[in-house]
């Protein structure tokens, strides 16, 4: 009788158990869902103000990548950090840049884009966003690159 009652419970608590585990999973995935559509965001804003060459919204971009809580979740990932402010860096070169010149970096834009728009339809865990923001370094690093020769 106690056996019974023990092995029900043991299947129960599985249960429950797989159920959390489960939620927090699609909890994880969301999170980093939400934190690559902020991410593209910045990315469509900068290439609106490329396409517009129109510095305010230049400013915009900057003032979300700074309120925006962008990799929040990942605040102990270094290359999730540097990512993003290689990015920023690259948005504050070319604010203080001719606005002539913003049109040379839109083929890159488009290249970190595009890479992102290939995780836009998975389900993302750790591992994969680790593996974005890996590959995406080397893009990002060339737009910063590129803007820096742009500088006034």
């Amino acid at each position: 009788m106690y056996a019974a009652i023990t092995i029900i419970l043991i299947v129960i608590l599985g249960v429950v158990s797989f159920n959390q585990y489960e939620t927090n999973k699609d909890m994880e995935s969301e999170l980093y869902r939400k934190e690559l559509l902020i991410f593209q965001n910045h990315i469509t804003g900068t290439v609106r103000a490329i396409e517009k060459r129109d510095s305010t919204l230049m400013e915009n971009v900057l003032l979300q990548i700074s309120t925006l809580e962008t990799f929040h979740s990942t605040s102990s990932d270094l290359n999730a950090n540097r990512l993003l402010s290689n990015y920023e860096q690259g948005v504050r070169n070319l604010l203080n840049s001719d606005a002539d010149s913003y049109n040379k970096v839109k083929g890159t834009l488009n290249e970190i884009f595009n890479s992102l728009i290939i995780y836009s339809d998975k389900e993302m865990n750790q591992e994969l966003f680790y593996r974005m923001t890996n590959e995406l370094m080397p893009l990002v690093e060339q737009f910063r690159e590129e803007t820096e020769k742009f500088i006034k």
